[in-house]
């Protein structure tokens, strides 16, 4: 679901995608394993409360007397969806950068979304 865009398709490089190829890989040391689920975790729970903050702010719009123009509602919404996906972005473009760190060369190369980086 978070990695579902409108029409509900996830990029290539989506978080979860990311978290699939490299827990299928058969040379995760213990601590590599450990410390890449608690941090893919945390990534998941701040982009939960992301979508959940965007929703809020959302409602408020909606309900909100002055919001009686579909256009203003319509541009306020669109510009609540765009903030969120750039905060996205960012969020994703850090997590990258972590893996880069953790994971070896080799394991790396693996990774279409991190090889790119390298």
């Amino acid at each position: 679901m978070l990695d579902a865009g409108r029409a509900g398709k996830r990029r290539k490089d989506s978080t979860l995608d990311i978290a699939r190829q490299i827990f299928s890989m058969k040379d995760l040391g213990d601590d590599q394993k450990a410390i890449l689920e608690s941090m893919l975790l945390g990534h998941l729970e701040t982009e939960v409360e992301m979508v959940e903050a965007m929703a809020k702010r959302i409602e408020s719009m909606i309900e909100t007397p002055m919001q009686d123009d579909l256009f203003s509602l319509e541009m306020n919404v669109s510009g609540e969806t765009a903030k969120y996906r750039f905060r996205r972005g960012e969020l994703l473009e850090r997590l990258l950068q972590k893996l880069l760190v953790i994971l070896t060369v080799e394991q790396v190369e693996r990774v279409p979304s991190l090889r790119e980086r390298r």
